[in-house]
Formats: structure tokens, C-alpha cells, sequence
């Protein structure tokens, strides 16, 4: 049976690894938007920056088909 320690340890390994896991995909996130749109306003950059895992792999999907930003940040 793991300590209360342990777990906690383990707890904050896990949360450590999601938020890494969500960084990483941010990031590619925002280099497939500058590919495509060059210039990325501080607005969007800051919305890119608030995103969920779930909402980055959607905006990902639609940056292959959406036309402008403003049609890609449209939730």
C-alpha cells in the first residue's frame, strides 16, 4: 500500500506529464497556424494559450480546411 507521500508524488508525476502532453501539442498547435497564416495576432496567440487538450486537437483537425482565423477560432 503506497504512502500518503507516494501518492501525492505520483499524483503530481501524472498532472506533470498531462501538462507536458498539452504544451508539446500547443506548440505544434501554434507552428502549424504560423505555417499557414504567417502572422498570428497576440489575441489568438493568447486563446491558443488557454485551450484544453481536447479544443488544441480540434483546432489542429480544422487548420487544414478553415480559411482565415477567425474562421478557425470559432467554438
Amino acid at each position: 500500500m503506497p504512502t500518503m507521500a507516494q501518492q501525492w508524488i505520483d499524483e503530481g508525476f501524472e498532472k506533470g506529464i498531462e501538462k507536458g502532453r498539452v504544451e508539446g501539442f500547443r506548440s505544434l498547435v501554434e507552428k502549424q497556424l504560423r505555417i499557414k497564416f504567417r502572422e498570428i495576432p497576440a489575441s489568438y496567440l493568447t486563446q491558443l494559450s488557454t485551450l484544453s487538450f481536447l479544443q488544441l486537437e480540434t483546432l489542429a483537425e480544422r487548420v487544414l480546411t478553415a480559411q482565415s482565423l477567425e474562421e478557425l477560432f470559432r467554438f
